[in-house]
């Protein structure tokens, strides 16, 4: 499926522009372009109902990538601290037929205000605190880096190692290789104790 990897999203002047390039066309070319769409909503429904039609763009996949931290950060919120709310909206959960009256209630659902005002919570939302990293035990103060899909980088250096906000997400990091079993999750606040 075609989507956009997005490098950033800028709001100035009334309009939307967006710097990305198609996963589908390689080499990967980025340009800037201006979202006629999501000026549209700016210029008709105002900043916060642009801002919720961005966000949902990225958690139907048609926009991806790391180069906004907002939305990203938005989405982790949406699928950690949320995820009992969003159970009801989440398009993965949509086993329906085509055009059957459950799916389209379901596309109702997700058409509906309770569904925006529960992205704009995820907007709004402030992280917490803590922060997590995964240690591997069989080596003394290695942590893991970065996961490529097809490998995985470990540092030396804890402030290398990557971050989860939620130990939800580093649990599911975690799952996706069968020998993890030696494998730490440690909260930053107390990575004293490792030092």
């Amino acid at each position: 499926m075609s989507h956009e990897i997005v490098k950033s999203i800028k709001i100035q002047n009334a309009e939307v522009w967006i710097n990305s390039a198609c996963n589908n066309v390689r080499p990967l070319t980025y340009s800037n372009w201006k979202s006629d769409y999501h000026t549209k909503v700016l210029l008709e429904q105002g900043l916060e109902a642009c801002e919720i039609s961005i966000l949902k763009a990225y958690e139907e996949g048609t926009y991806q990538g790391s180069g906004v931290k907002k939305y990203r950060k938005a989405l982790s919120i949406l699928y950690n601290v949320f995820e009992e709310d969003y159970k009801n909206f989440n398009w993965r959960n949509n086993n329906f037929g085509y055009n059957t009256p459950e799916s389209n209630a379901f596309d109702e659902r997700r058409k509906s205000k309770e569904f925006e005002a529960l992205l704009l919570k995820c907007l709004n939302f402030k992280l917490p605190k803590e922060n997590f990293v995964i240690k591997q035990n069989s080596y003394l103060g290695v942590f893991f880096g970065k996961w490529t899909g097809k490998c995985m980088k470990w540092k030396r250096e804890i402030d290398k190692a990557s971050k989860f906000s939620f130990i939800k997400e580093a649990e599911r990091v975690k799952g996706y290789f069968p020998n993890s079993n030696s494998w730490e999750i440690v909260d930053l606040n107390e990575v004293g104790v490792l030092l």
